[in-house]
């Protein structure tokens, strides 16, 4: 499931390239934060230790990016299908 790129970005531009590596230097070098953003970012520890488990052979790091990818697209999609009409505030009126 995770480990697939249904919408052809992964090998887009570097731009997941990049990410990973930006996964990998907080593994190695400042744990806590990734743990933090893990949980800001609402990614499930139960999902990852799965992923983690079930593809040992990839990176962490590549699995980890993955995992927080998917979680935005999946409140986009959340967001999306319960959004009351009439929601959008305009331009002018944003803070």
């Amino acid at each position: 499931m995770i480990l697939n790129d249904r919408f052809g970005l992964i090998n887009s531009d570097g731009w997941f390239n990049a990410f990973v590596e930006r996964i990998n230097y907080l593994i190695q070098m400042d744990f806590p934060k990734l743990v933090n953003l893990l949980y800001g970012l609402d990614v499930s520890e139960k999902i990852l230790t799965v992923m983690l488990k079930e593809h040992s052979e990839t990176e962490a790091s590549e699995i980890i990016a993955r995992l927080i990818i998917e979680r935005q697209r999946e409140k986009i999609r959340t967001r999306a299908l319960y959004k009351k009409p009439g929601d959008d505030i305009p331009e002018s009126e944003k803070w």
